[in-house]
């Protein structure tokens, strides 16, 4: 269900920054039909009654993210420049890898620039210290686009996440210093997979392994389309 919203979101943004018209109907349509396809995809089975209640589940937080922080000066045309929605696959090479770093949404309000990642759902409005240093590679792949500025301090970073009924915001201005701590996580996580991939021989394909052991996870994983891992493990039905 949560892929569902995140792409209905998605939509809803692309709508408004073209200028056309949303349609709460077709939106729960949309949701609905992306819902039970998920489903049968993984080859569940819910009753409709199941079914109708993910779908208010997520109807709930897209009629709700037009009163969002952020989002509803968008809505109301006050207080930003410009904005545009960003396809957060758009990967960035770091060090011959590929980092998924890009922003749900970009905007500027005078000479500050926003990169703001939506989360259908989070455990808390302050993230952990390792969601922290991963949001701060949003720095990264701002600061490798052109027409962007090169300073460190003139991008905010937000995360907009829902619980409880609500989203909730959490912001935090970009320095030099949690840009430095991000890159090195990443270098970490990097090295991690080549001494593993050195361990397990030439011939072992890592990017078939799943990122986690729960399906639950892998199925409301943003990234599951592109993950060869996800196939294996929504396969094994042990």
């Amino acid at each position: 269900m949560m892929r569902a919203v995140s792409e209905g979101i998605r939509d809803r943004l692309w709508a408004d920054h073209q200028d056309e018209a949303w349609s709460e109907g077709a939106a729960e349509a949309m949701l609905r039909s992306r819902i039970d396809g998920s489903i049968r995809t993984q080859d569940d089975c819910v009753d409709s009654l199941e079914l109708d209640s993910l779908v208010e589940d997520g109807r709930e937080r897209l009629r709700a993210i037009e009163r969002a922080p952020l989002i509803s000066l968008l809505e109301k045309g006050e207080r930003i420049d410009e904005w545009m929605p960003l396809d957060r696959l758009d990967p960035l090479r770091h060090d011959g890898a590929r980092l998924y770093a890009a922003p749900d949404l970009l905007a500027r309000s005078g000479s500050t620039w926003h990169l703001v990642r939506i989360s259908a759902q989070i455990g808390r409005r302050q993230p952990t210290e390792p969601q922290r240093l991963e949001l701060g590679m949003l720095l990264a792949w701002a600061l490798e686009q052109p027409g962007l500025p090169r300073e460190h301090a003139r991008f905010i970073i937000h995360r907009l996440g829902w619980r409880g009924h609500r989203w909730l915001s959490w912001r935090e201005r970009c320095s030099e210093t949690w840009l430095r701590e991000s890159r090195t996580l990443v270098e970490h996580d990097l090295h991690a997979l080549s001494q593993a991939r050195w361990k397990t021989g030439p011939f072992t394909e890592l990017e078939l392994l799943p990122t986690t052991d729960q399906k639950r996870i892998c199925r409301g994983c943003g990234y599951r389309e592109i993950c060869s891992g996800a196939a294996h493990l929504l396969a094994n039905r042990a």
